[in-house]
């Protein structure tokens, strides 16, 4: 699945959830008016908050994107294969170069996707002993 699938499945994810946040807020809303036994009401907030954090994860996916690879300051974290991305401040387990950051700080940059080098696409090394470093799946802002 290329990035315009994944971007596009992400959209009709996102207008579901938002139908159902609606839905169980509606629910919700009638088992108060109501005041039932039969109501499930504490079932339906548990699922409401549930499906809100999902709603953020898909609007997370559609809003974090980048124009200029070397000026991305979002928060992914992992690779495209989904790898965790080792903390710039450190050396383990892979040694690297001093890189500037958009960032302001090496500490700051935390183990946040970057492209220090230009290479245009965010990217960050790896935790894994095998895999030194790696592209990570962030769309380039347009392409959304």
């Amino acid at each position: 699945m290329g990035s315009t699938e994944v971007l596009s499945s992400a959209q009709s994810h996102m207008n579901w959830t938002k139908q159902i946040v609606k839905l169980l807020e509606e629910e919700i809303q009638t088992c108060v008016t109501i005041a039932t036994t039969s109501c499930k009401k504490d079932i339906m907030v548990s699922q409401l908050g549930v499906v809100q954090k999902t709603l953020k994860l898909l609007e997370f996916e559609l809003t974090d994107c980048y124009t200029n690879s070397q000026e991305y300051t979002g928060k992914r974290n992992t690779t495209k294969s989904g790898l965790v991305c080792q903390h710039w401040s450190s050396n383990d387990p892979h040694e690297h170069a001093h890189y500037k950051f958009p960032d302001g700080s090496v500490d700051d940059a935390k183990n946040y996707c970057r492209d220090p080098v230009g290479s245009g696409m965010p990217w960050c090394l790896t935790v894994d002993p095998n895999t030194r470093a790696e592209d990570c799946r962030v769309p380039r802002c347009g392409s959304l």
